[in-house]
């Protein structure tokens, strides 16, 4: 009696995705990677007014980099699974193709999710939950309407939201417990080394290789996790 072969784990797909060229998406989450170090390495200051900068300088950087590191990674996944090579070359002409949406839609999220988080999380988390697919949308569909991307973005996660949810959340603390990271190994080496450049030079290199590993796991997951979804919605 003949069985159907099992569907491999997004996990597995995930992980032989990376596997396949490590060094490539590596380089994909480094605009993502690089804020976690800005914020290290902006000052913090007293009072309201370098407060306002901070929030006016790195949270837009962030939005922009976050998407754009997400959007990039899909792009590649796509390509594989296309069995394309993947190339920066390819990754850069889509970037030049799609960072004219990229940019204000980023924007716009993350002003969404800010002011969900503002109004108790639970908002926010649902925010991020369903805009979730917004940017593996922009890559793989042609030219439309920001609304478009949203509403078809509600659509597919409505289809195990859920789920979608609980991996939201998942991935919320993980970022959480990366900036929490940063700030126990940034006071540890100030204990070995004092508050000197070393320690200050270790402790963002830590940051931004923890930010990189974690963060082309979690948006090559993502990947498969939309298509999946897109999968279920259309059969």
């Amino acid at each position: 009696m003949s069985t159907a072969p099992r569907k491999a784990s997004l996990f597995s797909l995930s992980k032989a995705a990376l596997f396949s060229a490590p060094l490539h998406f590596l380089i994909l989450q480094l605009p993502e990677a690089s804020s976690d170090v800005l914020e290290k390495l902006f000052p913090s200051g007293e009072g309201q007014g370098p407060l306002f900068w901070r929030v006016a300088i790195l949270f837009p950087y962030f939005c922009i980099a976050s998407t754009a590191a997400s959007a990039l990674t899909f792009a590649s996944v796509f390509r594989q699974a296309q069995k394309q090579p993947l190339t920066l070359r390819y990754n850069l002409k889509i970037a030049r193709e799609k960072m004219g949406i990229l940019v204000p839609v980023s924007l716009l999220l993350g002003l969404v999710t800010l002011l969900g988080f503002v109004a108790l999380i639970i908002p926010g988390i649902y925010f991020m939950a369903i805009f979730l697919f917004v940017p593996p949308l922009i890559i793989s569909e042609p030219p439309l309407p920001w609304s478009v991307y949203l509403s078809k973005s509600k659509k597919i996660a409505k289809t195990a939201i859920w789920q979608t949810l609980a991996i939201v959340t998942v991935f919320f603390l993980i970022n959480f417990a990366v900036f929490a990271q940063s700030s126990f190994v940034e006071s540890e080496l100030n204990h070995w080394f004092g508050a000197s450049m070393i320690s200050s030079i270790l402790a963002l290199a830590a940051t931004a290789v923890l930010s990189i590993i974690i963060g082309a796991f979690v948006n090559v997951w993502i990947a498969f996790y939309f298509l999946s979804l897109k999968e279920k919605m259309n059969s």
